[in-house]
């Protein structure tokens, strides 16, 4: 935001640290869809089974439910 919004140039090179903001978020960003699929395994089977992929639950036990209290928690 600093270097975006404020136009604050860090040192030494603004593309470089413009450049590992971009690998951080791509990092983040795959973390936390890995965290959005274990709360919520049916929207991700859906948006895949949208996205042309067919998705066939394999597991021993029932298919598990979305996890309300890690989706509301604050």
């Amino acid at each position: 935001m600093l270097i975006l919004e404020f136009n604050v140039v860090p040192s030494p090179d603004q593309e470089t640290a413009l450049e590992a903001l971009r690998a951080g978020r791509a990092a983040w960003r795959a973390h936390q869809l890995g965290a959005a699929v274990a709360d919520n395994p049916a929207v991700a089977v859906r948006v895949l089974t949208q996205l042309g992929y067919e998705v066939i639950w394999r597991g021993q036990r029932s298919e598990p439910e979305a996890r309300v209290d890690r989706l509301r928690e604050l």
